[in-house]
């Protein structure tokens, strides 16, 4: 057993029995190596934070799911990277039309509408159901999507492969 085996192994037994222990050990080991990677990829130390969170969050509940015959660090760093391009697409998509999307994700415009309708109706369904909340109304076909909740913007991706047209 290697040493980068060993420590991985040891963490995640940390994490079984006490998850938080865990997880701080895991970011004591980890932490700096994975920041300066992020500061690499993001505009802003901000950005960066947040990504090393989402980053060891995940790890943290997918830490059974590592092949101890790889690289504890790479595994790490493609989740970080994973989240950094979905935060890209995100972006990339707030603010485009009905038709840029349809364009970009090479799928039907009512696929596009179908996909906001559906984020609406599970937005609506996120919100706290009280007196007078109304939700927002998800603008299209003529102007410019945008949704209040960027998590939802993923919801116009294709879920499993490639869209059929």
């Amino acid at each position: 057993m290697n040493a980068n085996t060993k420590t991985v192994m040891e963490i995640w037994q940390e994490i079984r029995k006490d998850r938080e222990r865990g997880a701080e050990r895991l970011v004591a080991e980890y932490g700096n190596r994975l920041y300066a990677a992020a500061v690499l990829l993001c505009a802003n130390n901000h950005d960066a934070e947040g990504l090393v969170f989402r980053t060891f969050d995940q790890a943290v509940k997918k830490i059974r799911q590592f092949d101890t015959s790889r690289n504890f660090f790479t595994w790490l760093y493609a989740i970080m990277l994973n989240f950094h391009r979905m935060n890209h697409r995100r972006r990339y998509f707030a603010d485009k039309t009905v038709e840029e999307i349809a364009a970009a994700l090479n799928i039907p415009v009512g696929t596009v509408k179908s996909r906001l309708h559906n984020a609406r109706v599970e937005l609506a369904n996120l919100l706290p159901h009280t007196v007078g909340t109304r939700v927002p109304r998800v603008r299209g076909h003529a102007g410019r999507v945008t949704l209040p909740n960027a998590d939802l913007q993923l919801s116009l991706l294709p879920r499993h492969g490639k869209e059929k047209t």
